[in-house]
């Protein structure tokens, strides 16, 4: 027995909104030194299975790049403030 995966559209968009917070696809243009910064944390690092190690903004990039965002989904949560 096979499982299909569901393919997005490309012209679609994921959003979810709440009165606080709204979730949506993450693009390269999200990459900051900020959350590049986040990595930084110990509880950060062991939660992803990360090396040791500063991360770039390049480092971010490169990995919501690996994202097709049609079958792998990157979504990122946004405090609306």
């Amino acid at each position: 027995m096979s499982v299909a995966k569901a393919v997005l559209p490309s012209s679609q968009r994921v959003l979810v909104e709440t009165p606080n917070f709204y979730l949506r696809l993450l693009t390269t243009d999200d990459a900051s030194v900020r959350w590049a910064s986040r990595f930084d944390q110990p509880e950060i690092r062991q939660s992803l299975n990360l090396k040791t190690g500063a991360k770039t903004e390049s480092d971010i990039v490169n990995y919501i790049s690996k994202f097709d965002q049609k079958n792998n989904l990157l979504i990122g949560m946004f405090h609306r403030t």
